[in-house]
This record gives structure tokens, C-alpha cells and sequence, in this order.
């Protein structure tokens, strides 16, 4: 018998083997924010769906948020894959919730420590 929500057969890379990605950005990376993730969904399901539209991501994290509400940061390869990315997947059900993909507003590392812990502009005396 067949199970017609079975997934499609993958390029015959074993799930069980776990995705390794690369600590450093490449220079033309674009961050894309996956919001309205299901918190049953797990990185090997969001590298699948992104894989399937022809982007190989560069990271990918899942992230839970309060009232158990998740969001993922899926890191691009460039511009052209983010925009492949944004118009494929935004507002595609995914792990059976509809998931908003949008561009993310990384924030400047030098502001970030400007910022500090405290967030007032100084950094906590060491």
C-alpha cells in the first residue's frame, strides 16, 4: 500500500546524517527571518523545503519564542537565492502552519556593542 503524504524520496542523502554548516558568512549572504514556524518542525525540514525550490542554505537555526511560538534564520548563499527563497516558501504551509519569510534586519555588530548588556549605550564595567 502508499502513503500519499509520504515525502518525496531525497537525492539520496541519508536523514540521518547531520547538515554541517559553515561558521563564516560568505560575503554576498542574505539572512532570511521563516516566521510562524510549527515547533514540531526541525532544521532538516526547513534545509529540505529550501533545497527543493534549488537554494542550498548556509545555516539555518530554529529558535522558540514565547508561548511556544518559533521563527527560523535561514542564511543564503546571495541576493537572487533570497529573492527564490522569499517568493517560493512566504505563505506556504510548512509543518502545518502557513510561515511569513521575509528578509531579516541584522543588526550592525558595532552597534551591538555600542548597545551593550545593559542596552543604555555602555558596556558593564568587567
Amino acid at each position: 500500500s502508499s502513503d500519499a503524504s509520504a515525502a518525496p524520496p531525497d537525492s539520496g542523502k541519508s536523514p540521518e546524517k547531520p547538515i554541517v554548516y559553515s561558521d563564516t558568512p560568505t560575503p554576498d549572504s542574505v539572512l532570511l527571518f521563516f516566521g510562524n514556524v510549527d515547533p514540531s518542525a526541525k532544521e532538516d525540514d526547513i534545509h529540505r523545503a529550501v533545497v527543493a525550490i534549488g537554494v542550498t542554505p548556509e545555516f539555518i537555526s530554529i529558535r522558540k519564542g514565547q508561548n511556544q511560538r518559533c521563527h527560523a534564520l535561514v542564511r543564503v548563499p546571495n541576493a537572487a537565492a533570497a529573492m527564490t527563497t522569499t517568493s517560493q516558501l512566504d505563505g506556504q504551509i510548512f509543518c502545518g502552519t502557513r510561515v511569513r519569510v521575509r528578509i531579516a534586519r541584522e543588526q550592525d555588530p558595532d552597534q551591538a556593542r555600542r548597545q551593550g548588556p545593559r542596552g543604555d549605550g555602555h558596556l558593564a564595567a568587567q
